[in-house]
């Protein structure tokens, strides 16, 4: 009796041990697919449509806004601007000042599109985020308080357009700036690398030229300042080819790598 018992016990023993190593079999390979070697749950990578959805609008709203400034000089109503002398933002107060408004409007949501483009692709820092989101914010801001001048000098809504002006005028360089800075020296990376550097040195050129003229012209009181509404049309025309640039770049992305590594 006792060593049918004790062979019972054996028997049981194995059974049991063998459910148990099956068990764990079984649930170690689900444990591995969701979770990564350090415990936290592994995410898929973006989907690559969506980044270049959203590059895309981004682009294409700085191709309109180009468009729409263009075809701002050409109409009747703007005829009385003189382009060399005249901000250009002096045609939000003409009758087809709305025009301009919605091009700033669409070119601000366009750097939305942009900075989202690349938090999905993980490549916006904390510099890109602020940068692109302090120029959205300061186009909106120059459209609420448009440029209104009399022969004192500025209003109170003038002088916040020329400050909101400033800001964006001088926060969006830093975007194709920091990336050309981030990816310099890297092996596999594209030209546009290269076209973002160039056009970030070119509007911070034009930038500081345009803010040292006006601080020159506000600080003497003297009419010195003859061509400002050139400069500042080189200014926009050098930021938006930045932008421009800053959509291909994340609509083609980048595999590049430092050198020896993969």
């Amino acid at each position: 009796m006792s060593v049918t018992g004790a062979a019972a016990t054996d028997s049981s023993t194995d059974v049991s041990s063998t459910a148990l190593r099956s068990t764990a079999l079984r649930t170690v390979p689900t444990q591995l697919s969701v979770t990564s070697s350090t415990g936290s749950s592994a995410s898929s990578p973006p989907a690559r449509w969506a980044i270049r959805a959203c590059a895309g609008a981004g682009g294409a709203a700085v191709v309109a806004c180009m468009s729409a400034l263009v075809i701002l000089h050409l109409l009747p109503a703007t005829d009385g601007l003189n382009p060399i002398s005249e901000p250009v933002s002096a045609y939000a107060l003409t009758a087809d000042g709305a025009l301009f408004d919605w091009a700033i409007v669409a070119t601000a949501a366009g750097l939305g599109a942009i900075l989202a483009a690349l938090i999905l692709d993980r490549r916006a820092d904390r510099t890109l985020t602020g940068a692109l989101a302090i120029t959205a914010l300061g186009l909106i801001a120059l459209v609420v308080f448009p440029d209104v001048t009399t022969i004192h000098g500025f209003t109170p809504v003038g002088r916040a357009h020329w400050i909101a002006t400033m800001i964006a005028f001088g926060a969006m360089p830093i975007v194709p700036l920091r990336m050309y800075l981030r990816h310099r020296g890297l092996g596999g990376c594209t030209r546009v690398s290269a076209l973002c550097g160039r056009s970030a040195a070119a509007a911070l050129g034009c930038f500081a030229t345009l803010f040292v003229g006006n601080v020159i012209a506000f600080a003497t009181g003297l009419p010195l300042w003859r061509v400002g509404g050139l400069v500042e049309r080189m200014l926009i025309a050098t930021e938006l080819t930045a932008a421009g640039f800053v959509a291909l770049w994340t609509w083609r992305g980048c595999a590049c790598a430092r050198p020896g590594r993969s």
